[in-house]
């Protein structure tokens, strides 16, 4: 069992971009909160784990020590334009993805913003080597969301888009070539629409 405590770390709270107020928030958001984390990812080496903390950016800490060893957010590196951002995946030790929703409010003007795809590589001491943002064919939207990398040669990745965005929620896309491979709309019932973290299953029907 492994337990992190936000509240031994304010300067967590200092990076929010939200001012974590829960009744009186100007932005009418129901995911206001400097801890709202969304989802964690452990190295190889099980010794650090990365955190996505929707509100703040991705922070990574030594698993043992708890200590923080670098942060990831837009209020401390405008270089790390992460807004929302959902899903993290690591792409080896030291370079992640994840879903970026480019979109903070949900009464933000996003005009021709689209959701992303943000790849972000670090050097062996977790400080940020190069950030790089691939816009996908769908709108940006302030919940929700994910992709994963499925085939790095052709750079094509699995999608979900989170609600708001699009109709489809799943969509299998080639960022190289700019091609939607498969799209699929699945009507909004049963709050079918809200689509967060999606896998591949593979199996060999042969056997």
């Amino acid at each position: 069992i492994w337990q992190f405590e936000t509240i031994d770390y304010p300067e967590l709270y200092s990076l929010s971009l939200f001012r974590n107020d829960y009744l009186n928030d100007y932005y009418d958001e129901w995911a206001c909160d400097y801890a709202h984390l969304n989802s964690f990812q452990i190295t190889s080496d099980n010794k650090y784990i990365y955190l996505s903390y929707r509100n703040i950016g991705v922070i990574v800490i030594e698993k043992e020590t708890k200590k923080i060893v670098s942060k990831l957010c837009y209020k401390s590196n405008e270089r790390i334009k992460l807004f929302g951002q959902h899903d993290i995946r690591l792409l080896n030790d030291h370079k992640f993805s994840v879903f970026n929703n480019n979109k903070f409010f949900k009464k933000e003007n996003i005009k021709d913003k689209k959701s992303q795809i943000a790849i972000i590589s670090l050097d062996d001491q977790f400080n940020l080597l190069n950030a790089e943002y691939i816009d996908l064919p769908e709108k940006a939207a302030c919940s929700l969301g994910g992709a994963i990398l499925i085939d790095e040669k052709t750079n094509t990745w699995d999608i979900t888009y989170s609600p708001y965005s699009t109709l489809a929620q799943i969509q299998e896309y080639n960022v190289n070539s700019k091609q939607t491979n498969l799209k699929i709309t699945i009507p909004s019932i049963l709050d079918w629409s809200y689509c967060y973290r999606i896998e591949r299953a593979e199996k060999n029907y042969e056997e």
